[in-house]
């Protein structure tokens, strides 16, 4: 049974709230990716496809614009999916004549928490490895697909994702390496970015890295220079130099937490000792909390917000729930519990016997 591409969007769009799709509506929820790379790119907050979706008219008898890809130029970023169509049962043209930056847009409205059956097609949708639509820049539709995953909590996917694009465009590079910081797999994306000194890595990234590397000298000078011609923000330059001299900040009051850290920042503070809880953080945030070194009942909720959006399966949670009894401390307490109440009524009692005897003798004079 052939699917068509615009039923599947249709299914997924009931879910989506009521003006959602109107003018100026943002094309990615994701605002907190880190400048890790100085290479030019669109700002944040500035769309970079038409803001109202409309079916294409044709204003002219002229041809269309032909778009001309190199065979050397490896794989297009759109057409790069995890699941090939004979896993998903979907065909090869999903998107037909479809435009990228129209799908992409739909794709970034939609609600990260679905009914099962709904997500469950949604992660197919952003899985799949199909051929590439029209139009675009020829990632348009990835990177609204990393996005989504992204919200989702969904990194281990969007992680697959990315390293299977292979691409050095900055925005997949930016997305690679915060993901990397988020699951804590930052090692090789710094080894990468110091081979490869053309992706023109921020003075934060850079910094960051050397001390990864235990270069504590290197990171403190560029740290100097950074500041010194002010391409460091103020926030970030205190926050970097309490992490390469906490000596220095010995008894001073904490930072103040920011309300929309960076996974960089969010890292630093972790270093510094100065955690930033994440349950008013975005789903991507929330992998910390499943790390074995946190607390049992702090990873049960993370595992939970989690789940809601499919990001944890049902087996990773039944593992946490099943991961210790709950009951073996309490039924550890109780007998003492019960045994200390036992013994307060044993010790009443006994402080009673006089007074029972007492009553006892009265009672059998009273008779005879």
């Amino acid at each position: 049974m052939r699917i068509e591409p615009r039923a599947l969007l249709a299914c997924l769009l009931l879910a989506v709230p009521g003006g959602a799709l109107a003018e100026g509506a943002p094309m990615s929820a994701i605002d907190w990716l880190s400048d890790s790379l100085a290479m030019p790119r669109v700002p944040r907050g500035q769309a970079v496809v038409p803001s109202i979706i409309e079916p294409e008219v044709t204003v002219a008898a002229l041809p269309e614009v032909i778009t001309v890809t190199g065979l050397d130029s490896g794989p297009v970023a759109d057409a790069v999916g995890l699941l090939p169509s004979r896993v998903t049962g979907l065909p090869n043209t999903l998107w037909g004549g479809s435009s990228a930056p129209s799908l992409a847009r739909r794709i970034s409205v939609l609600d990260a928490e679905l009914l099962p059956a709904l997500q469950h097609l949604l992660y197919t949708l952003l899985l799949a490895e199909v051929a590439p639509p029209t139009g675009g820049d020829g990632a348009t539709l990835f990177l609204a697909r990393v996005d989504k995953l992204l919200e989702m909590g969904a990194l281990d996917q969007a992680a697959a994702l990315l390293e299977r694009a292979a691409s050095d465009s900055p925005e997949i590079l930016r997305r690679r390496f915060d993901v990397a910081l988020l699951l804590g797999e930052e090692q090789a994306m710094c080894e990468r970015l110091a081979q490869a000194p053309e992706l023109s890595p921020t003075y934060q990234t850079r910094i960051f890295c050397l001390a990864r590397a235990g270069d504590w000298a290197g990171a403190a000078l560029l740290l100097g220079t950074g500041r010194a011609l002010g391409l460091i923000p103020a926030a970030d330059a205190e926050l970097f130099e309490r992490f390469l001299d906490p000596d220095l900040f010995e008894g001073e009051p904490p930072l103040d937490m920011p309300l929309h850290p960076t996974p960089l920042t969010f890292r630093m503070y972790e270093a510094i000792g100065e955690s930033i809880p994440v349950a008013a953080l975005p789903l991507a945030f929330v992998h910390s909390d499943l790390r074995p070194n946190i607390g049992w009942k702090a990873r049960i909720e993370a595992a939970e917000r989690l789940a809601r959006t499919g990001a944890v399966s049902q087996n990773q949670l039944l593992g946490l729930y099943t991961e210790r009894r709950p009951g073996r401390g309490a039924h550890r307490a109780h007998p003492r519990a019960g045994g200390g109440r036992a013994r307060h009524r044993r010790q009443r009692w006994c402080a009673g016997l006089p007074l029972r005897a007492a009553v006892g003798r009265l009672r059998e004079r009273r008779h005879g």
